[in-house]
C-alpha cells in the first residue's frame, strides 16, 4: 500500500504546536524568541515571573539571563521553566483558561449553604441534576435527599438524622422549593428556617 505523505497527518495534534525554537535577544524581562512557524516574538516575561520560585531571576539578571530553550520553552539551569501555551498565548492557552473561568465560577457558586441545625448542614447545588433534592451533611455523613418526600437518592445518614431532615423538609417544603429553583437559576438561594 502506498501513502501519500503529504496527505498524511501527525499522529499527535501536540506535534502541530506553536513552540520556541531559539532565543534572539534579552532586553530586561524581555525575551525576543524565534518560533516553529518560522516568526518572531518579543515576549514580556515578567508578568509571569510570580512566587517564590522565580524570586532568585527576578533578583539576580545574570541568573534570568542563562535563559534557555528545552523542549520548546523556556527553562532556566536553576529550574524554573514557563509553559509555551501560556507565554504564547496559544488556543490551548486560551481554552484552559476558559475552562478554568467556568470551574472557578461553578465552584464559587456551588454548596450555597440554606439552612443548618442540630449539627446538620443542608445545601443545594446550582443547576444540579433531578430530582429536585438537598445535600445533608453530618459528620462524616451525606446524602442527597429528594425535596418532595424526603427519601434518600444517593449517600447515607444515620437514621435519627435522616429523619430530622425529613421532618425539616415537611415544614419547610415551599420554602426549599423557591431556594431550589433560585439555585437552578445561578441565583443565590438564600436562607431557608432551621425547624
Amino acid at each position: 500500500m502506498v501513502y501519500n505523505k503529504s496527505a498524511m497527518k501527525p499522529a499527535n495534534p501536540a506535534a502541530q504546536q506553536l513552540r520556541i525554537t531559539k532565543i534572539l535577544t534579552i532586553r530586561g524581562f524581555t525575551v525576543s524568541v524565534a518560533l516553529t512557524d518560522g516568526t518572531e516574538r518579543a515576549l514580556r516575561l515578567r508578568p509571569h515571573l510570580n512566587g517564590p520560585m522565580f524570586d532568585e531571576l527576578l533578583e539576580d539578571p545574570s541568573k534570568f539571563r542563562a535563559v534557555r530553550v528545552e523542549a520548546g520553552t523556556l527553562s532556566w539551569p536553576t529550574g524554573q521553566d514557563l509553559c509555551p501555551d501560556v507565554l504564547l498565548n496559544t488556543e490551548v492557552a486560551r481554552e484552559g483558561f476558559e475552562l478554568a473561568r467556568r470551574v472557578a465560577a461553578r465552584w464559587s457558586q456551588a454548596m450555597a449553604s440554606i439552612c443548618q441545625f442540630d449539627g446538620i448542614s443542608i445545601y443545594l447545588y446550582p443547576n444540579d441534576h433531578p430530582p429536585p433534592h438537598v445535600h445533608a451533611k453530618h459528620g462524616d455523613d451525606e446524602a442527597e435527599v429528594a425535596i418532595a418526600n424526603g427519601r434518600l437518592i444517593k449517600g447515607k445518614l444515620p437514621k435519627p438524622i435522616h429523619r430530622k431532615v425529613k421532618a425539616w423538609l415537611a415544614l419547610r417544603r415551599n420554602e426549599v422549593n423557591a431556594a431550589h429553583v433560585l439555585a437552578n437559576s445561578s441565583r443565590p438561594p438564600g436562607k431557608v428556617p432551621p425547624p
